[in-house]
This record gives C-alpha cells, structure tokens and sequence, in this order.
C-alpha cells in the first residue's frame, strides 16, 4: 500500500524534493522544507526507493499531539493574522475564539482583478507567460505565485519562450537564497516566481519610483484549496498603503476545479478541451465558471475541516492518557518524593493477585495460596506470610497484611542500605562515624534509584502504547462495514490498551525496585514484565551513588562510596592489599547485625508494640 502510494500519489517536486541523496519533505501550506520531518507507517522508506536514494530507518516516535490540543495546554490564547475571517468557524468551534476585524493602519488601494478561466493548463500558462512580458514592459515588478516546485519551473519557462530570462525563482529548491531574492523583488521590472513561501512571512519593500508606475503586480497561476492561501498572496502587495494590483488564473483543469468543482466544470472541461484546442489560451466568460470555483473552494476547505474535527477527536481520546503519563514524568523530573506512589503501585499488584488466587466469594480452604505466593514472590522477590499471628487484636483483610509485609520489606532495604554504607565506611576511612547519617545516605540513593527506573519505565512503555494506539486507530476504521462507530470502538479499545500499559507499568516498575535493592538479588535478570520485553535495566546492577552530603566532612569526603554497590559487595579491594601504607588503621573486624524483625514481631526498642506499629513507620 505505501509504495503503492509512493509511485502514484507522492511527486517530486510537488510533495518532495531530493537533495544530496535525502528525500525532503516540501510544506503544502508554505512550500518550505519541512527539515528534519519523515513521512511515518514505511511511506518515507517507499519513496526513497522509489528515487533510488539510500533507505535510512524508520523513525521511533517518543510522543505525540496534535496542535489543537497542544494549543489548549496554554491558559490564554490569542492571534492575530490577515486571513483570520475565513476560518472563524473553525476558530469558533475548535477554540472557542472569536475573530474579529480591525481596520488597516492606512487606506487599501490595491486592485484586485476578477479571475481569468481557461479551458487548459497550457493555454492558461501561455497566457500569462504572455502578460507577465507586456507587464514588465511597463517597468512595474512581478510576483508570480504557483501551487509547486513542479509548475513554478514550467512557468519559468514558458517565460524564456517569451524572451523573458532575467527572472528569479524562489521555492525550497533556492531557499538559501530567499533573503537575497525577497530583497531585490521589489525593484523596476523585476520578475519573481515563487511557490507558497513569498505567500507568508515576507514583506516586498518597493524601490523608487514603483509606486508611480502602479506598484507590485501579482499572478496567481492557480487558485490554491484554501481561500487563506489565496489571500496570503495577495496580501504581499498594497501593504501600508501601497498600490498594487492582483489577479488569479485559472484553468478547468487545475486540481481544485478538476476534483471539486463538480458535473458543471466537467462538461466544460470535455467541451473546451476536445472541440476548442484554438481557444485554450483564450480565456472564458467568467461568469461560466466563477461561482463552481468559489464553490469547490468551500467544499474543501469544509473537508479539510472535517478532517482536522476527526483528527481532534481521536486525539482528545490519547489527551488524557498523555496528561496522565506526563503529570508522572513531571513527579519525577521535578524529583518529588514517590514513596506514596509506588507503595499505591505494590498494592493493585497485591489486590490484583488476590482478586485472582484467593477471591473474596470464595472461602478461605477453596484459596490457591500456592500460585499466590508463586505471583507475589514473582513481582516482589520475597517470601510472604498468609497465616496472620493469633494475638491480632484486629485481623486485617488478606491484601492489606500483605502489604504491610512488601512495603515493610521495602523499607527495610534502607536499613541494609545503611548499614553497609556503615561497614564500607569503617573499611575504608575508619575513625568516628556517629556524625555521619548513613540512614540518609541510604535514602538518598534509594531514591535516585527509584526515580530513574520510574523515568525510563514510562518512556519504554509510553512509546510502546503510542504504536499501538496508532495500529488501533487504522485497524477500527474498517469497522464501520459491521456497523459500528469507529469513534466509539476505539476509545473503548484504546482505554483497555492504556489500562494494560499502566498494570505493566506497575509490574515493572516493582519487579526492578525489588530486585535492584536486595542484596541477595544484585547481578540477576529480573523476570519479564506484562509486557514480555527485554529488561532494559539489567546494567543498573551495580547502580552506583555518591553521597551528596560527604563533603560536609573532612573524613568522609575521602571515602569513595563507588566501591559498594546496593548488594553491599565492594567493586574493589576496600583496604588492604599491595601498597598499603604501613601506618595504615587495621582491618575493623565485622559487624554483626541482629536479625531484622518482621512487620508483626515485638519492637526492638522494647515499647511493647509491633514493629510495624512502631519503629517500622519511621523507615521512610
């Protein structure tokens, strides 16, 4: 289908240009080069084997959005054109703007002549081949307007037939030297031929003695599908006062005319065309064709517009999707603190293997406990107790005890964290630590962490799921055959995808924080997500962190905390070894630590209450 597409649809010159082997996208609206833009689904890879130039990869979309609802990001909107009018509607009903016209600072006084029909393209281009010498004969400078590179070169000549050559051309082909041509077009008798780019974003000045003469003379070789880019062109003359005059030609085989304009127009065409090859630099009666002209603009500009509306309404569906994902991002950019989150994220996990293992309709015997603990210890990379201890005053519902445990075990990690930060220290440095807070150290780190595969998660996902969505939006227009609204079949669909990417999210995001902070865990693969990709943070094993907090001491500022990775196993020989200095503080001898309680165990601290209840809070 794209190449398809490539071959009949897509011409160079016209769509595309090809510069030093790359295939260049032209801008239909303003004829410049779209650089740095591909065409997406293959179609950019088809033309470039249609023009025979080297085939690069295809781009990875990372985000996407379309301008209406990027606009709408803004709390104030405004604007201010020339061709504003003709798209109130649109404005009224996308933006909820509206237009309004104010007067020009001085007097219009430029002329704009009723348009001139003919029966072929070559009879209309002879035509004004024609005129633009008797024009120039006059001293006055030409600018003439065409709709593609493609007829901007025919135009050009047909004007060397009529002994026209000292002339200019300005499309993306030349755009290097646009500002050298846009200056110089305003002289006596020059002639300027020029694609959409001089219908926007220049101003012609007029030389000396132009004004006199009449002022800037514009041909419009072709009426364009939008009015707006009709009256950009006119608008580069008469401005500030200025004369000037204007006048569009127009052939029953212009595509607006030809694919818009209806039965009329074609009748027209099969009768001048066939029985009058001597009138087809001729023109016709305006009156003939004028209105279906009119007419076919309108139809277009309308089709256009519905074809933006549908676009916006397939968006709107990914606008909130998108605004979900980026306010995570945002968390994590902004480096807030996401403890609360993923704790939220380890418990739809839990419910969601509860839901499905140990249901609540069913009684407790009827339970899968085993292929529970075999889902938990999957996402989790812990042993979990279902057997709640007897002297619970209040027995807790099955999720919420296994949440204590899991968000408990978490905690804990900073502990262990610390504790080898502690023992690499003493190692290391020696000396008195009591001044050192290891347990923020450890905080620290565990939270760069944190923050780093909740970053790279999202985008891996995100781009994954924009993909999808667009393979979704293709798929669901053939629908409409089984009677069905594609509108609807796809917000429903592309709900159901966003839902499963943010379960995968969950998943992924607490297989690696389990796996990346237990010791017992650092150098394995974490298992597959949802999703059945490749870990993408297999390299963050040996994650490490260097404290921000060290030079704050003399001692401390020595101690390179690279040399310990979350495991706690020293990349290095810490101490010790060839080249030691002689003086230097003997090995300390190893730390024993007591066993770690568990979230229902007594307190430590000898309060009387549970751990969970007690110390095991302030493990933030």
């Amino acid at each position: 289908e794209q190449s398809l597409k490539a071959h009949e649809f897509f011409k160079r010159d016209d769509e595309y240009i090809v510069r030093d082997g790359e295939v260049l996208i032209v801008d239909e609206f303003t004829g410049r080069v779209m650089t740095g833009r591909r065409w997406s689904d293959g179609l950019h890879q088809a033309v470039e084997a249609k023009e025979r130039v080297p085939i690069r990869f295809e781009s990875q979309t990372v985000a996407t959005i379309t301008y209406q609802n990027y606009f709408r990001l803004y709390n104030k909107l405004a604007g201010m054109t020339g061709t504003a009018l003709t798209e109130a509607v649109e404005f009224e009903k996308t933006y909820s703007l509206e237009v309004t016209q104010i007067p020009t600072n001085l007097p219009m006084v430029r002329q704009d002549l009723t348009d001139l029909i003919f029966a072929t393209e070559l009879g209309k281009f002879k035509y004004v081949a024609k005129e633009i010498a008797r024009v120039r004969g006059e001293g006055r400078p030409i600018l003439v307007g065409t709709v593609s590179i493609e007829k901007s070169e025919v135009v050009a000549g047909l004007l060397e037939e009529a002994g026209v050559t000292d002339y200019q051309v300005l499309n993306a082909k030349h755009h290097e030297r646009e500002a050298a041509i846009v200056a110089n077009a305003g002289k006596r008798g020059a002639v300027t031929i020029a694609t959409n780019m001089a219908g926007r974003g220049t101003d012609i000045k007029l030389a000396e003695g132009v004004r006199e003469l009449g002022g800037l003379y514009i041909f419009g070789t072709e009426r364009h599908e939008s009015r707006r880019i009709d009256n950009q062109l006119r608008g580069r003359c008469g401005r500030q006062g200025d004369p000037g005059t204007t006048r569009f030609y127009v052939s029953l085989e212009d595509e607006v005319a030809r694919l818009f304009g209806g039965d009329k127009v074609k009748r027209m065409l099969a009768f001048f065309g066939s029985e009058n090859q001597e009138m087809d630099d001729e023109p016709l009666s305006q009156r003939m064709v004028s209105r279906s002209i009119e007419r076919a603009q309108r139809q277009v500009e309308m089709h256009n517009f519905e074809i933006r509306k549908h676009l916006l309404d397939y968006d709107l569906v990914m606008d909130k999707q998108r605004k979900y994902i980026y306010a995570l991002r945002r968390e994590v950019l902004e480096d807030r603190d996401v403890t609360g989150r993923l704790e939220e994220m380890f418990e739809n996990i839990i419910a969601d293997a509860v839901d499905e293992h140990a249901p609540e309709n069913l009684a407790p015997d009827d339970w899968d406990l085993d292929a529970l603990a075999r889902t938990l210890r999957n996402h989790f990379a812990m042993e979990f107790s279902f057997e709640q201890p007897a002297d619970e005053e209040i027995p807790q519902s099955l999720p919420e005890y296994l949440l204590d445990q899991a968000v408990a075990e978490y905690r804990g990690r900073v502990d262990a964290l610390a504790e080898s930060i502690r023992r690499h220290y003493r190692a290391q440095v020696g000396g008195d630590d009591s001044h050192i807070d290891f347990a923020k150290i450890a905080r620290k780190r565990i939270h760069d962490l944190e923050l780093m595969v909740l970053l790279r998660t999202v985008d891996d996902l995100w781009i994954k799921h924009l993909y999808e969505m667009d393979y979704l939006r293709e798929s669901v227009r053939l629908r409409a055959f089984g009677q069905k609204d594609p509108l609807l079949e796809y917000k429903q669909e592309g709900f159901e995808l966003f839902q499963e990417m943010i379960r995968s999210l969950e998943e992924n995001v607490t297989q690696m924080l389990f796996r990346l902070t237990d010791p017992e865990q650092q150098g394995r693969t974490p298992a597959m997500g949802r999703q059945g990709a490749a870990d993408p943070f297999s390299q963050l094993g040996e994650y490490r962190y260097v404290a921000a907090d060290k030079e704050s001491d003399s001692s401390f500022a020595s101690f390179d905390t690279s040399r310990f990775t979350l495991g706690g196993k020293p990349r290095h020989g810490g101490g010790g070894g060839e080249g030691e200095e002689p003086d230097a503080p003997p090995k300390p001898k190893p730390i024993r630590v007591a066993e770690k309680a568990g979230p229902n165990d007594p307190c430590p601290c000898g309060s009387g209450k549970k751990y969970k209840k007690c110390c095991g809070r302030l493990n933030l």
